[in-house]
């Protein structure tokens, strides 16, 4: 005889395929930008969850994925900080061995990054250095020293770069993964290192193109497709970001080396400023005031006008000259009527290459009379 109660399996068979509200599919998918989908059943905001993960589906370490997105692929921004904080203190034997960069954490716990949860979460989803408000910026990872800028040679050697520079590259190994160990540190050792190809590279143009590298990273890698742009090289793995990283440093060390190059970046770098200007609304009396005083700061001897008057050649056999003439913003220092001294004096102000150069070019004038 068949009975009319419904089968108990039968029934849990149909609970599996109905969710709560009883629509077929338990289950919905969050889609990376590379085509990637991962199952979730949270089904709340997919859209938003979707663009807020795509730079963390391509930078982050896969092992890390959990503790930055949860089981259901969503952000959670303080508790992947108590995370990094938690492994930070432990000892190092005891640390995850996804989580050994964390040993870095004191170094850069001071920095906005760590201390504003809306900056963490800014870098999490890749906003650094967009046209967007709020975004990041390289104050966010500035060390104790601020960035100088001007239309001169880094006083300090680049150190404040340096510095911030240092502090990104530890921020991206604690929060993404230690393959970016090395990302930026041979753009780092051209900065600081034995030959400095970087030395006579002025500061504002410095830090104007290391923001576009960094622009153009954070942007590809958080919004563009496979297949849309292309690139040196893949951007699917932390590996691979990392990579890109570095290439894009390498290229910009190439350009900035080199003379020609670097002019013709620089003339790019003033034509942006320009713009920016125009689309100003308005520049106060009071602003422009401040701005012919600070031009005036700067005591350092100018090293095209110096070179001019000794007839002084660059390494490529150009001769020394200021191009920016009564809009220079260091001394022109004449050596009409200076002792040899006084002269010796004038010189040691100077960037190394240059004193090189003024005294072969000094070496040559003495020969001739």
């Amino acid at each position: 005889q068949s009975s009319k109660r419904p089968c108990v399996r039968l029934l849990g068979d149909l609970g599996d395929q109905l969710d709560s509200t009883g629509e077929k599919g338990t289950l919905k998918y969050i889609n990376d930008l590379d085509g990637g989908r991962y199952q979730t059943r949270n089904k709340t905001d997919l859209g938003t969850r979707e663009e807020e993960l795509h730079f963390l589906f391509r930078a982050l370490d896969v092992d890390r994925r959990e503790g930055a997105m949860g089981v259901d692929y969503s952000l959670q921004t303080e508790k992947y900080r108590a995370l990094i904080v938690s492994e930070a203190k432990s000892r190092t034997e005891l640390r995850n061995p996804v989580y050994t960069s964390c040993g870095l954490y004191d170094r850069v716990y001071k920095l906005r990054v760590f201390t504003d949860p809306v900056r963490l979460k800014l870098f999490l989803t890749g906003n650094v250095l967009t046209e967007e408000i709020p975004t990041l910026t390289l104050v966010d990872f500035m060390g104790s020293q601020p960035l100088v800028e001007g239309e001169f040679i880094c006083p300090k050697q680049n150190a404040p770069l340096v510095a911030t520079l240092q502090n990104l590259q530890i921020v991206l190994q604690v929060l993404l993964s230690n393959d970016f160990e090395e990302s930026i540190e041979p753009f780092i050792y051209h900065l600081q290192g034995k030959l400095r190809p970087l030395e006579l590279v002025k500061s504002n143009l410095l830090r104007f193109t290391v923001e576009a590298v960094l622009r153009k990273f954070f942007k590809v890698v958080s919004t563009v497709r496979m297949g849309k742009l292309p690139l040196v090289a893949a951007v699917k793995t932390s590996a691979e970001c990392s990579a890109y990283l570095q290439s894009l440093f390498s290229d910009l060390k190439e350009t900035l080396s080199d003379h020609q190059s670097r002019g013709i970046e620089e003339s790019y770098f003033h034509r942006a400023e320009g713009l920016k200007i125009t689309s100003a609304s308005t520049v106060s009396s009071e602003s422009q005031s401040d701005v012919q005083t600070k031009k005036k700061v700067s005591g350092r001897p100018c090293s095209g006008f110096l070179g001019e008057q000794l007839k002084a050649k660059l390494a490529d056999g150009s001769l020394y000259k200021c191009v920016y003439g009564a809009d220079c913003t260091f001394r022109h220092a004449t050596i009409k009527g200076k002792s040899e001294k006084e002269l010796s004096e004038l010189l040691s102000q100077l960037p190394s290459p240059a004193q090189a150069d003024f005294k072969k070019a000094l070496k040559t004038k003495i020969t001739k009379t």
